[in-house]
């Protein structure tokens, strides 16, 4: 988390292939690896002034995101879940 807010401040542009590559790791044939990635978005997603950052597509997080809720592990399906609900409180499942 340190880390993720240092660079939003001082280094907005590691910050954005921190994320680019986070973004590509949903997609790894390993669970661990899915679920930290899933985990890595959010803290990234904290950290970081999204008026700042045009580089951050939400559309495209929450889309991938939905994917992860479909994942055959229950750790990567509550992950997705519940970055899913603190991007978007009060929405329903599958919206």
């Amino acid at each position: 988390m340190d880390i993720c807010r240092h660079l939003a401040k001082e280094n907005a542009e590691l910050l954005e292939n921190l994320y680019s590559t986070t973004i590509a790791s949903f997609s790894s044939s390993w669970e661990g690896i899915r679920a930290g990635a899933a985990n890595l978005a959010g803290i990234i997603l904290e950290h970081t002034d999204t008026q700042r950052m045009k580089w951050l597509d939400l559309e495209h997080l929450l889309m991938s995101l939905r994917v992860l809720e479909k994942d055959p592990s229950p750790t990567v399906q509550l992950v997705a879940t519940e970055l899913i609900s603190d991007i978007c409180p009060g929405r329903a499942l599958g919206e």
